[in-house]
């Protein structure tokens, strides 16, 4: 049996206390496509009170390429694509950041399927340079 221990303890909002000079994060995702059309991602910064932070930039790299419907009455196997998106502040740090709304704005042709689906897999987010830590 192993030991864990969570330096953000009960309050994960208490992380500003201890890291700080984050300027820039990575955020890379698969996403799974059975619906026939093809999606372009888009990410938007957010503080705490809802108000978009206009100093953070996103670059995001891949779209979701379009996956092949129904076949034969059931969902055809899903296209698998690779999304990076690299959030940056002009000025200062990335502490006023609180959520993400991730979009993806599509277009195809015919029939679309209540069973088709976009299903996010593997979402590893890093952060991209040195940081600093206070742990007193």
């Amino acid at each position: 049996m192993g030991h864990r221990d969570d330096v953000l303890g009960d309050d994960a909002e208490d992380i500003t206390d201890y890291v700080t000079d984050i300027n820039s994060i990575t955020v890379k995702f698969d996403v799974l496509n059975t619906i026939p059309a093809k999606f372009e991602p888009s990410i938007v910064a957010y503080d705490e009170q809802g108000v978009r932070l206009n100093n953070v930039t996103a670059e995001v790299t891949g779209v979701v390429a379009q996956g092949n419907g129904m076949k034969d009455g059931a969902v055809s196997t899903p296209v698998k694509s690779s999304i990076s998106i690299k959030l940056s502040v002009k000025n200062g740090e990335l502490d006023e950041l609180y959520k993400l709304d991730l979009k993806f704005a599509g277009n195809g042709s015919g029939a679309f399927n209540s069973n088709e689906y976009l299903q996010l897999k593997d979402i590893v987010i890093t952060i991209d340079e040195a940081i600093s830590v206070d742990l007193n």
